[in-house]
């Protein structure tokens, strides 16, 4: 199952990788930032906590929390039911470029 909101998906998962590391401070809440406009993907809960392992993000909303919600200044909210998710970004696969790999011809829907 899964969750859309714009270019972020959040698929939900079993476990959240053990190497995975909360983040803290100011970014704690940023789901995912807009590489062209600025705007964030962003929790407004106080219990969700998201982790990051290299370049993946994962999401917690733990089963006190009920919901959470994610926010964005161009989407409606997108409400989380408790679980555990990885945060993806939605990609385009370039068919022009068929004599490349599959991942090199991908690249990152920008919001």
């Amino acid at each position: 199952m899964h969750f859309q909101q714009g270019d972020v998906i959040f698929e939900r998962i079993e476990e959240i990788p053990s190497e995975a590391q909360q983040i803290h401070g100011d970014k704690s809440q940023e789901v995912m930032e807009g590489e062209l406009t600025g705007h964030r993907h962003a929790l407004t809960g106080m219990h969700s906590v998201l982790f990051q392992l290299a370049m993946e993000k994962f999401l917690l909303v733990p089963e006190k929390a009920e919901k959470e919600i994610v926010v964005h200044e161009e989407h409606r909210p997108t409400e989380l039911p408790p679980g555990k998710y990885a945060i993806r970004q939605v990609q385009t696969v370039d068919p022009i470029q068929a004599h490349k790999d599959e991942e090199e011809r991908k690249r990152a829907v920008r919001d």
